[in-house]
């Protein structure tokens, strides 16, 4: 049986931020936007470490305070960008985050996520109050299409505004941009409507965080290929390690490192080469 050191582990879904901050309720155990604190850089190195997860795709928290607006997302773009300078060996890649009530500003931000060297932009829309398929969404991934960056776009179905449907969606009336489902798999509804969007949106990857039933995402591998599955652990900062728990992302990583039904290449594409592949890596 192969372990977790014969692979190459490249996580696509680690947040640098706090779950609370929109919110007022940053806790004593995160850290408040994507800020570099050396407690913070620690912990999550010590959990890659212990994960044998190598490098990381940077994306900054969604719960951002955002009382400044657009200046707001500047900074937390800017400092998703020196995150990813100063380990670059851990984070080779890092991602934006544009807020599609600004309207055009967020169009006009994609420039600057380009000029800072950032390879995508990650939406959450339950915190942007717009749903996946909403107008100015569709304006930003055009133009994010033009400008060769990798939308990752949450879609649970635990809210409507993150729906798959509206996905799968947005995927047929832009065939030619690829996107990555951040936690499809979430529900156990989700999990079975992700065989249908699969099917019908070729142009969606899927990641396998809050992963609610690993042997169907091992499954939905095996009928859609492996190159349609990308590892994801959905780490948040922390600063303090008595409060780690085993996650989803844990299990599923040990489960698909385990699983017999999928060969080593396929389990490979699914731990590193899909994500590399997606940000070239």
């Amino acid at each position: 049986m192969t372990e977790a050191h014969d692979f190459e582990i490249f996580d696509i879904h680690q947040h640098m931020g706090s779950t609370g901050d929109a919110h007022g309720f940053v806790t004593d155990t995160q850290v408040s936007g994507a800020r570099i604190d050396p407690a913070e850089v620690a912990c999550r190195l010590e959990f890659m470490d212990r994960m044998r997860i190598g490098r990381a795709v940077a994306i900054p928290g969604h719960n951002y305070n955002r009382a400044a607006g657009a200046q707001a997302t500047h900074a937390e773009n800017e400092a998703i960008a020196r995150y990813r300078d100063a380990m670059p060996d851990r984070f080779p890649v890092a991602v934006g985050i544009v807020e599609p009530l600004d309207q055009q500003a967020a169009v006009d931000e994609l420039d600057r996520i380009v000029e800072l060297g950032l390879k995508g932009v990650s939406f959450h829309t339950e915190f942007g109050g717009v749903t996946i398929d909403s107008p100015w969404m569709m304006k930003i991934l055009e133009r994010m299409g033009e400008l060769n960056l990798v939308p990752l776009i949450h879609a649970s179905n635990v809210v409507l505004h993150e729906a798959l449907w509206r996905l799968g969606k947005v995927a047929r009336a832009l065939p030619d941009l690829q996107l990555v489902a951040l936690e499809p798999f979430y529900t156990f509804d989700g999990l079975q409507e992700c065989f249908f969007i699969a099917d019908v949106a070729p142009n969606i990857i899927f990641d396998t965080a809050s992963c609610s039933l690993v042997d169907l995402v091992i499954e939905f591998a095996r009928q859609f290929g492996a190159e349609r599955v990308v590892y994801g652990s959905q780490y948040y900062s922390q600063i303090r390690r008595d409060r780690w728990r085993p996650s989803r992302g844990t299990l599923v990583l040990d489960e698909i490192i385990s699983t017999d039904h999928l060969s080593t290449t396929e389990k490979q594409l699914i731990l590193s080469d899909n994500t590399k592949r997606a940000f070239r890596v």
